[in-house]
């Protein structure tokens, strides 16, 4: 009788899971999130809030979420992404006193065994961006040959972006861990943003546009942070160091170590970041900066910029070729 009791109390104070998203969503806009933050947990949350609409929170129950996730067409990765954000919705409601407990807390996703990560290789990673579209092609090199995480490439601007003295600002607010950095640019990853870059704005991301280039390159499916695990993979053994490369992908030394130790030799890391884009026709010279250490790089950079920039001869030449 005590906890039939206490569940009808609860119940008077619950409310349907549409309310809950609603009032969940309301506050993380005024908390200041990022975008794509806010967008992954419409799109996530969304599909879980559809499927249980009219159910009280408090009448959700540990084993109807976990058949719901996985019910959904996704890897392993994805159904702990759903998991998580599930999670932080219900322990939202849990605070606001809506339900008791957290169910969402008690599931298990089996997840990737430590330490193995997908990775391209540096022909691999030349065919995709091969078949990228233009406007694509500065998010993809930025995860590449920066190593950013996926929401952290598509929240920059072109502001952010700093060819003069070879770094990227990755704002606390877009950082996963909500902390700055500063991230080096690398000489062929400023050669692809030169030769791609726009004056203002965001750097553009399409999903669809990128789904297109990855199955145009043969990938049947797309491995969630590829791109990054492949920077940090290719960028060990240059540095050499495990501090240094947390410090550029904004995680641990631990992390370093679990995920990016590989037999893979400094010949080859060298190719991976030696991989730049073939020079427009209205190049003035055929010679590319290969050589990282040269000291004229950046003005090589910058005047190349300026010789392509909107409204110049050179670039009225790119136009129309």
């Amino acid at each position: 009788m005590h906890h039939y009791l206490a569940y009808l109390d609860q119940t008077k104070r619950s409310i349907p899971l549409t309310e809950l998203f609603e009032e969940f969503l309301s506050v993380k806009q005024q908390d200041n999130v990022s975008p794509k933050y806010l967008a992954d947990l419409r799109s996530k949350l969304g599909r879980f809030v559809n499927s249980f609409h009219g159910t009280l929170v408090c009448n959700l129950a540990a084993a109807q979420i976990e058949a719901w996730i996985r019910s959904l067409n996704i890897g392993t990765v994805s159904r702990e992404s759903y998991r998580r954000n599930v999670s932080v919705l219900l322990e939202f409601g849990r605070r606001r006193g809506y339900l008791r407990a957290n169910p969402a807390a008690d599931i298990k996703i089996r997840r990737r065994p430590e330490g193995e990560v997908s990775i391209l290789t540096p022909d691999e990673l030349s065919n995709l961006l091969s078949k990228c579209a233009p406007e694509i092609v500065p998010y993809v090199t930025i995860c590449a040959f920066a190593g950013l995480r996926p929401s952290e490439a598509a929240s920059l601007l072109w502001s952010d972006i700093h060819i003069a003295t070879r770094q990227i600002e990755v704002r606390a607010r877009h950082s996963k861990t909500r902390r700055y950095r500063l991230v080096p640019i690398q000489p062929n990853l400023g050669e692809w943003l030169v030769r791609f870059r726009n004056e203002d704005g965001a750097i553009y991301y399409s999903r669809r546009k990128f789904r297109e280039a990855y199955k145009a390159a043969g990938m049947t499916e797309w491995k969630m942070d590829v791109l990054r695990h492949s920077y940090g993979t290719y960028r060990l053994p240059i540095l050499k160091s495990a501090d240094a490369l947390a410090l550029e992908m904004g995680n641990s030394p631990d992390m370093i170590f679990r995920h990016y130790r590989r037999p893979v030799n400094e010949v080859t890391a060298t190719a991976y970041f030696d991989l730049r884009p073939e020079l427009p026709p209205c190049a003035v010279s055929n010679a590319a900066p290969s050589d990282a250490k040269d000291e004229s790089f950046q003005e090589k950079l910058i005047q190349r910029s300026q010789r392509n920039a909107p409204g110049t001869l050179n670039s009225d030449r790119c136009q129309a070729a």
